[in-house]
């Protein structure tokens, strides 16, 4: 059963509950390349078994990066266009049907799409389409059968209806959840992200983490904003890595300690909504890393 099959049958169901995991061989939980952006991205995919493991001919793949401030990839507030690019190629070559990029801005679309790079990086991608979802027409109420703070969300279409989901956060620090990266990343795809602030930021994250499942998450860390996040401008550190999971937590608990946020090291355990992820089974504090230089 895919997942446009599954909320099909199940509306208003939780995405992803009763698909069933991804047959992987043995290998690292997560791979941090360093090096050129594009191959960095190449290389940490390939060493998690590549991308024609994750997505298939035919395939509808939603990717989704940091995109909502209108910022220039040097703040480090957005995921860097070539990063989405490269994500984006590597789909298609794998055989997908179409690729939809999307975030839910919060900056006017059109300077986001331009000032980000993203518009010029995905450009002569004819099966590659950009969906700045600022309407609540865009979104879908789903339950959170496991949420106690969260029970019912409502989701990006887009993500209800993609046979794969690629998540490509930015690393960089957050005001109120002290880091940004896959987690936190996540609430692009939710219409209310007022109502995690509004009540406890970090538990409903990690709620909404069990519903919105990634097949594969790229934390961009090619650059990182380690202070005034999330829209900068603050202090930037050139880390030219990107880290790679097919669990969203593991790939957190990894870019948490590649640089100190806000003036300190931080261990992931620290970080209020991994511990609750961690907790609620999603993954691993400490994940085994591989180490690729390109």
């Amino acid at each position: 059963m895919d997942r446009r099959e599954f909320m099909r049958l199940s509306a208003g169901a939780a995405l992803g509950l009763l698909l069933p995991p991804p047959i992987w061989g043995k290998g690292p939980e997560v791979v941090v390349a360093e090096g050129d952006p594009a191959r960095a991205v190449r290389a940490a995919v390939d060493a998690l078994g590549g991308m024609r493991s994750i997505v298939g001919p035919g395939d509808l793949v939603l990717v989704k990066p940091n995109i909502s401030f209108a910022r220039p990839p040097e703040w480090s507030a957005t995921t860097h266009p070539v990063v989405v690019g490269e994500v984006v190629r590597m789909c298609l070559e794998a055989g997908a049907r179409r690729v939809v990029v999307a975030d839910h801005p919060l900056h006017d679309p059109r300077k986001c799409i331009d000032r980000t790079g993203i518009g010029e990086a995905l450009k002569g991608m004819k099966k590659a389409s950009i969906l700045m979802a600022d309407r609540e027409r865009f979104y879908q109420e789903v339950k959170v059968p496991k949420g106690k703070v969260l029970r019912r969300v409502k989701l990006l279409k887009a993500l209800l209806e993609a046979d794969k989901v690629i998540h490509v956060p930015v690393a960089k620090s957050h005001s109120a959840a002290g880091v940004s990266l896959g987690i936190k990343g996540m609430l692009g795809l939710v219409w209310d992200r007022g109502y995690f602030h509004r009540t406890d930021l970090h538990r409903t994250m990690a709620e909404l983490a069990t519903v919105v499942r990634a097949d594969l998450t790229i934390v961009d860390a090619t650059r990182a904003l380690l202070t005034k996040g999330p829209g900068g401008p603050g202090k930037v550190a050139h880390l030219n890595a990107v880290v790679a999971s097919r669990k969203v937590l593991d790939a957190d608990a990894a870019a948490v300690g590649l640089a100190p946020w806000w003036g300190r090291r931080t261990e992931p355990w620290e970080i209020k909504h991994l511990a609750i992820a961690a907790d609620m089974g999603l993954g691993t504090l400490s994940p085994e890393v591989k180490k690729v230089r390109v």
